[in-house]
């Protein structure tokens, strides 16, 4: 039998030489394909005329039409592409030239790019001209662009005290239309420089060569304003550029603000995996904050790790671009802001051992990583014999932990299951580490062999402070407070008879306490962060342990004298929660509480690098949360994001805004109703009927929060009922490992998306089923003259906010209309306007009419209906709202 493979195999070899047997017919798609092949001869010559050999020219196909094609110069720097039908983008591949302009090719609308079509008949001889670089570069593919008039920006550098400065490099980076970056030769003894550019709008990035690369001088506009790197590609700094507009700029004046050895502070450092391994070719970014917003550098380590960056005085993120993990700690020469991306500070001296350590699993696809402190630590002494030990740190081999101790003989630990010991002695760990994993929050009998103390170090992780607790004997680790007393442990677990012991390793005797035994009856018992404890409880529990390390907070503004006291418990009482009902707690994460607009922005903008959104209510963001208090208080929601990143690594795989938001006020809305809350489900049933459309991948990306919440919720509702409440913990857990989100969701939540889509669709249906009915009346004021711009929602009260997205202006005559609207269930709205865009809500219209009190307007009721004729009455007249409302 001739297989498919054989006949594809024998079909290339008769297509090689030409020969097609009878009976065999290229697909008719095929044999266009072919038959439309151009031929386009070109040459390519340097800038004095003369032919450039065995230089690479590559046809890049745009857009999707197309097949790419590259070709070798030959003798006379000719070279010939055949290309399919499509657009192509031309460049040639060169390590000695920085310019490649086109000419023959017709350029009807004047682009910069050399992008052209191939189609019909008459493509011209190309001529190439690759212009010399004046200074030394890696052989990378450089961009060719048309023919077109060039421009010459011509000016000065000077240091802060007028000085002429000689060697500084400038580049011409221009907006979307211009491109480039164009490169001026170094400047002269006297400071000037030359660049030329097509027409465009412009800003300069002065530089020098250092040791390793570049030190970025920073990017100036026009009038030498200094302008921040993430806005150099922003069209909304065009107002701030430099343009040709038809014609030279001359007498460009830069002044550095300080001397070039304050601007090019050293940098040095290293890049390691977490086994000390170097990592090579890893793309570095140092990014300014704070009063340092405006710099930036880059860099890429050697073979051995290292890297050489350079920056003026400031302060900076420090970030890799790597596969290699998908965590990352910088160990030294950084200051930690508790919770949030650390920083490297450079203040008036070189920095020489920064340390990068990237983690976490492979990711197989480059990102960029913020790096955060390293994980707290914690030491505990060990004497010669049997010591009772926590593991703090995270799931670690046990062959690791007799690789770091060599003292160490014997770990043992035990299993509350079975009510029995498992462990490994130190010969047996390298061939048969039947122990497997030592996991946070582990009890651990250890046994020290020789005659010193041993000092032993791990790292100190806040879920070691959670643990789990069975029916009958627990060994556990102690990760509350530390120097915490029997009394404390009895009270936090609640349950009697409790028994709990500690080990003397000194006298290697127990100290034994009951919950029910007179505190003077036993000796005291203290129990220390990372020691280990015997516990026996009467039932199965998830135990958070009094004084574990709680997040930082920090109010920002005027507040009452308690409120920190307060926001506290507010916060830990959301780590109670997720920690007791879902298992899972970090630390890792700092909440910003602001009281006032003022002191949101200045906090905001040195943390975040940007201005908060006007109506920012709270985010998360680099393990950190901002909240507005003057106008919400979302502290279990905006934890939760902190948890999904937690668990999956900081990275979320592009997961779908419904899934991230929508667990975050599913497991938020299971706390409310934990606590007597109401259901939200039928306002949230009612947002979506009004929406009447399947989800999918997009669905709530870009939408009102409110309406992204409610559709989140409603799934992972219908998820968690099928898969359990845990599988929504699971999918960000396993994002880490996973390839992308979908492969996480199917393992689970035990089904493919696609079938997750269609099933639920079926129950959007049942529950929410798109509005059918006619919604149809006029608003008037108080004078019974129709008011035209004010806006009429279909909306259903819930708590202190309408749920709507089904909303209409009114026309000139006072008229609205909705043809898709609910049937019962709801009120109508009024929203007028000020001429600034300024609005209020001025009252509902309801089952009992008209009132101003729109919150306790009684929804339509009865059976669901079309309601048409409907005369809404306002009490104010469109001059009295925008007198009362709009200001002077």
């Amino acid at each position: 039998m001739v297989t498919p493979r054989f006949r594809l195999l024998l079909l290339a070899v008769l297509l090689a030489v030409g020969v097609l047997a009878p009976g065999i017919v290229l697909p008719p798609e095929r044999a266009e394909a072919q038959s439309s092949r151009h031929e386009i001869p070109g040459i390519v010559v340097d800038e004095d005329g003369r032919p450039i050999e065995r230089l690479f020219v590559a046809a890049s196909p745009q857009g999707g039409q197309g097949q790419y094609e590259r070709r070798t110069t030959a003798a006379g720097g000719a070279f010939r592409l055949w290309l399919v039908e499509g657009t192509y983008r031309l460049s040639i591949w060169s390590d000695s030239h920085s310019k490649c302009t086109v000419s023959g090719i017709e350029n009807p609308e004047g682009r910069l790019e050399a992008v052209f079509p191939v189609e019909g008949e008459g493509v011209t001889p190309i001529r190439i001209v690759a212009t010399t670089s004046d200074r030394a570069q890696q052989a990378r593919w450089v961009r060719c662009y048309f023919d077109v008039p060039f421009y010459r920006v011509q000016g000065t550098v000077v240091g802060p005290d007028q000085e002429p400065l000689e060697g500084i490099g400038v580049h011409a980076i221009g907006s979307a239309s211009a491109t480039g970056p164009w490169t001026a030769p170094a400047t002269r003894s006297d400071g000037r420089f030359a660049v030329d550019v097509p027409e465009g709008a412009y800003v300069l990035g002065l530089f020098v060569e250092r040791e390793g690369g570049e030190c970025r001088l920073g990017y100036y506009g026009a009038g030498g304003l200094r302008i921040a790197h993430s806005r150099v590609g922003d069209e909304e700094t065009t107002a701030n550029r430099i343009r040709t507009d038809g014609g030279d700029v001359t007498g460009a004046t830069i002044r550095l603000r300080a001397p070039l050895r304050e601007l090019c502070r050293s940098i040095q450092g290293l890049v390691t995996n977490s086994q000390g391994e170097p990592l090579e070719g890893i793309h570095l970014q140092l990014h300014g904050h704070g009063p340092s917003w405006f710099e930036y550098q880059r860099g890429v380590t050697r073979s051995d790790g290292t890297f050489h960056l350079y920056g003026v005085d400031g302060t900076y993120y420090l970030r890799p671009w790597t596969s290699a993990g998908s965590e990352c700690a910088i160990t030294d020469s950084a200051s930690p802001r508790a919770g949030g991306e650390v920083s490297v500070v450079v203040d008036g001296q070189d920095i020489a051992n920064a340390r990068i350590v990237v983690s976490g699993n492979a990711t197989g696809r480059g990102q960029w990583l913020e790096c955060f402190p390293p994980p707290r630590s914690i030491t505990t002494d060990l004497e010669p014999g049997w010591n009772l030990a926590g593991w703090t740190g995270p799931e670690t081999r046990v062959s690791a932990a007799f690789a770091a101790t060599p003292q160490l003989e014997a770990i043992h630990v035990w299993d509350a299951d079975t009510q029995s010991f498992r462990g490994v002695m130190r010969r047996e760990s390298g061939s048969d580490d039947s122990l497997g994993t030592l996991l946070p929050g582990m009890g651990l009998w250890l046994l020290i062999g020789g005659t010193e103390t041993v000092s032993w170090t791990r790292p100190f992780l806040t879920e070691s402070a959670l643990v789990s607790l069975e029916d009958g004997w627990n060994l556990v680790n102690w990760g509350g407070r530390d120097g915490a007393t029997a009394e404390e442990i009895f009270d936090s677990l609640g349950a009697e008879p409790v028994i709990a012991a500690t080990w003397d390793a000194t006298t290697q005797q127990f100290a034994l306490s009951a919950a029910d035994t007179p505190v003077d009856a036993t000796p005291a018992l203290q129990v220390r962060r990372g020691d280990a404890l015997w516990l026996y409880t009467p039932a199965k529990a998830r135990w958070l342990q009094p004084g574990w390390p709680a997040p930082d907070v920090v109010l920002l503004g005027g507040y009452p004298t308690g409120t920190e006291e307060r926001y506290r418990r507010s916060v830990e009482g959301a780590q109670t929660f997720y920690a007791e009902r879902y298992g899972v707690i970090t630390s890792d994460v700092t909440f910003y509480f602001a009281s006032d607009r003022e002191s949101l922005e200045n906090t905001y903008r040195q943390v975040r690098g940007r201005d908060p959104s006007d109506d920012l209510c709270a985010n998360y963001g680099n393990h950190v949360i901002f909240t507005a208090t003057y106008r919400c208080f979302p502290v279990t929601h905006e934890y939760f994001h902190a948890i999904q990143y937690h668990l999956a690594g900081n990275d979320l795989l592009e997961s779908p805004t419904w899934i991230v938001e929508g667990s975050a006020v599913y497991t938020d809305f299971q706390r409310r109703y934990s606590r007597g809350t109401p259901s939200y489900e039928t306002g949230y049933h009612f947002l979506w009927s009004s929406l009447g459309f399947a989800l999918n991948d997009e669905t709530a990306s870009g939408m009102r929060a409110s309406v992204a919440n409610s559709i989140g919720y409603l799934a992972m509702e219908w998820l968690a009922d099928e898969a359990g409440e845990g599988a929504i913990l699971d999918y960000f857990a396993n994002l880490r490992a996973a390839g992308d989100w979908r492969e996480a969701f199917r393992e689970s939540f035990g089904l493919p998306v696609a079938d997750f889509y269609s099933q639920f669709e079926v129950h959007r249906q049942e529950v929410a089923p798109a509005f059918r009915w006619d919604i149809e009346g006029s608003v008037v004021d108080r004078h019974s003259q129709p008011m035209e711009g004010v806006r009429v929602f279909a909306s259903r009260v819930s708590g202190r906010w309408p749920l709507s997205t089904l909303s209409v202006l009114t026309a000139a005559d006072g008229s609205f209309s909705f043809d898709s609207g609910p049937g019962s269930g709801y009120v109508l709205m009024v929203r007028a306007y000020c001429e600034n865009g300024a609005y209020e809500y001025v009252g509902a219209l309801g089952q009992d009419g008209f009132t101003q009190a729109w919150r306790s307007a009684p929804h339509f009721a009865g059976e669901a209906r079309h309601r048409t004729g409907i005369l809404i009455e306002l009490p104010i007249t469109q001059e009295e709202f925008e007198r009362d409302n709009c200001g002077s």
